[in-house]
Parts: structure tokens; C-alpha cells; sequence
């Protein structure tokens, strides 16, 4: 009997300890911190079990590719709208600095310049969050490393992505941009001009430029995967960080474990940063550098590549990269966008067309 009662005192016990971490993890805790959030001025969305504040995300995303798709006369540089609709609406709702919830976790959306700066800086005290789910077992490498490891393996790849040595990358991307133009050449040897889905080319164009440079052969001697390249390391739509310990990002004091949104695509396309033509593909505002194409604002808002001691360590190859192809294709082809090309940017990653991009080529 005495046995039994023990047996059953220290069920209850562990049932009580489990419900008491359930009851701090799903609500005393994500309470506490939006009451530390709120009465800093902080706006934003009450906190309820759940992910429901991402939740209508995907619907209204499927419904505007759905509208894209069926009227292929629809043309709007707006694409905030059809990639990030949820916080296109909390940014008109609460302004520039909020949070929202991601389960029980609040994140904090970051715009503001002054303020970007601080947290791309201050590496040691906003660090890349855990990717958790089992993801800390693959070899991540930058992309999730932290603190001393983190430093160390970037001092490792630093020299290999210095300007001297991606000399290589010079080369193989003139004679893969040789061998796409070969192709569509090919195409106009019986016509003025015609219509090609341009985006398999330059899927695959990516992939032999990335072999060409680290294996000295293209992708199809070598059997890669052509669609890859530099696609596992882009400069993505949105950007994380993350606080492990309680910190000041003034005016604001952050509790740990808070998540720092910053969404790369709105910092892109805000007018107040960058003018009234912010969502219009214009590269002349970058004519006198990037520093003073924005208006009163430090160069910190534009991220194609992050920013700070933790900047995207393949910059240079990119850009190299795509420079040389441009000044390949430019001289030999004029192209202009199909009738045919249903405007539905979706967010893979990196931005997309999701139905392609034909474009009518003609030869110079």
C-alpha cells in the first residue's frame, strides 16, 4: 500500500512539474514580456495561444498569386503585398517598430536606420537564433555558428573571398554566360526575335559559374544540381537576430529571448527612406554611391547582403558574378518582358517569379 501511494505521489508530482513548465513556456513567460514590450510604447498584437498572427499569411499570399496568374495585364511594382502581407498591414496598423508573436515568442520589427545599425554591429549581444528542430545538427556552418566558433571560421573563409583571389570567378562566369548565349543564338537563327522563359537559363547559369570557380569543370561533367548555386546562401526577404540575454537597443530595453525582425523587403521599398518612387526599379539613385541614395538616412537601410561584421561573406563573388554577365549579355541581345508574363513574385527563399519569366530576345 505504502509502495502504491509513493508510486502515485510521484506521478503527481511529475505531472504537476510538467504542467507548471507548460503553463510558464505558453503563458507566463510570453505574458510577462509583452508587459516588459507594452510599457515601453511598444505596439502590437495581443498575445494568444497559437501562431495565429502568421496564420492568414499563406491564404492571402494564395489568393493575390491566384488573381496574378489569371490576369496577365496586372502589373504593380507594390510586391510587399503579395510576399509579406501580414506585415505590410501591421506596419499601416502599429507603424515602423512592433511586435508580433511567433507561438510564444514576441518578435520585434526593426526599421528604423539608427537602429538597424546598432543590431548589425553588435553582434555578440543580437545573434542569429537557434535553428531548433533538430536543424542544429546539420553543418550550417556562418550561417548559424555563434560567438568564438563564429569568429573563427570567418577568419578561416575571409582570405578566400578576398577580391585578389575570386579572380577565377571572372573567367568561368564569361564562359558560362558564353555558353547560355550560345543557346538562345541558336533559338534566333531562324527568327528576328522569340519569346524565352529566361529563368532555367539562369538557374543553371548560376550553378555552372559556382562549379566552374571551386571544381574548374561546368555542372554537367561534374553532375550537380544546376538549380542550386548561390541560392543556398542569398540575401533573403527578411532578416533575424535574436537576444540571449537581456540588452539596450535605446530607447528600448529587450528581455532575452526576444526575436528582431527586420524585414529587409519593406526597408527596401519605404518612401520616407528612399523617396516617392521607392517601389520603381530606378538605378540612377545609386549613381553618386550608395551612401547618398537615400534621402537623410545613412546607407544602413539598404541589405542586399546584410550588414556588419556578419555581411554576407559571398558579396564580392556575387557581384563579381553578376557583372560579368551583364556586360556579356548586354552588347548581343536587347530584350523587353513577354505579354505572355504573369507578374507573381513568391518568396522561395529568395524573391521569384512563380511562373517564370519570358522575355522577347532579339539579337544586336
Amino acid at each position: 500500500m505504502e509502495v502504491a501511494l509513493a508510486v502515485w505521489v510521484t506521478i503527481a508530482i511529475i505531472l504537476v512539474t510538467c504542467a507548471w513548465k507548460v503553463m510558464v513556456v505558453v503563458w507566463l513567460r510570453p505574458w510577462r514580456l509583452e508587459r516588459i514590450l507594452r510599457q515601453q510604447g511598444i505596439p502590437g498584437t495581443p498575445y494568444q495561444l497559437g501562431i495565429r498572427d502568421w496564420g492568414e499569411t499563406s491564404g492571402i499570399k494564395e489568393r493575390l498569386r491566384h488573381r496574378c496568374h489569371t490576369s496577365s495585364t496586372e502589373f504593380s511594382h507594390d510586391i510587399v503585398p503579395s510576399i509579406l502581407p501580414f506585415l505590410q498591414r501591421s506596419v499601416q496598423k502599429y507603424g515602423k517598430c512592433f511586435y508580433t508573436w511567433m507561438g510564444p515568442t514576441p518578435v520585434v520589427n526593426v526599421m528604423d536606420g539608427q537602429l538597424l545599425k546598432e543590431i548589425y554591429s553588435r553582434v555578440y549581444d543580437f545573434g542569429k537564433p537557434h535553428p531548433g528542430g533538430g536543424m542544429e545538427l546539420l553543418a550550417l556552418g556562418l550561417l548559424s555558428s555563434e560567438g568564438e566558433k563564429w569568429s573563427k571560421h570567418r577568419k578561416i573563409l575571409n582570405p578566400a573571398f578576398r577580391l585578389e583571389r575570386l579572380k577565377p570567378v571572372l573567367a568561368a562566369s564569361t564562359a558560362s554566360c558564353m555558353e547560355m548565349m550560345s543557346k538562345w543564338e541558336m533559338l534566333l537563327s531562324q527568327e528576328v526575335s522569340c519569346e524565352v522563359d529566361v529563368l532555367p537559363y539562369i538557374d543553371n547559369l548560376t550553378g555552372d559559374i559556382l562549379s566552374r570557380a571551386a571544381f574548374g569543370s561546368c555542372y554537367e561533367e561534374g553532375g550537380l544540381d544546376p538549380a542550386r548555386g548561390l541560392e543556398t546562401i542569398p540575401a533573403g526577404t527578411v532578416m533575424y537576430r535574436k537576444t540571449y540575454r537581456a540588452t539596450r537597443l535605446d530607447p528600448y530595453y529587450l528581455p532575452s529571448d526576444v526575436i528582431i525582425f527586420v524585414p529587409v523587403l519593406l526597408v527596401h521599398h519605404d518612401q520616407q527612406i528612399w523617396g516617392e518612387d521607392a517601389q520603381v526599379f530606378n538605378p540612377k539613385r545609386f549613381s553618386e554611391g550608395v551612401s547618398k541614395a537615400s534621402t537623410g538616412q545613412s546607407r544602413l537601410p539598404y541589405l542586399p547582403f546584410s550588414a556588419g561584421p556578419r555581411v554576407c561573406i559571398g558579396q564580392n563573388f556575387a557581384l563579381i558574378e553578376a557583372k560579368a554577365v551583364l556586360a556579356k549579355i548586354l552588347p548581343r541581345f536587347s530584350m523587353e518582358l513577354s505579354p505572355s508574363y504573369p507578374h507573381a513574385p513568391s518568396n522561395l527563399v529568395t524573391i521569384r517569379p512563380q511562373f517564370g519569366a519570358p522575355l522577347i530576345l532579339q539579337k544586336l
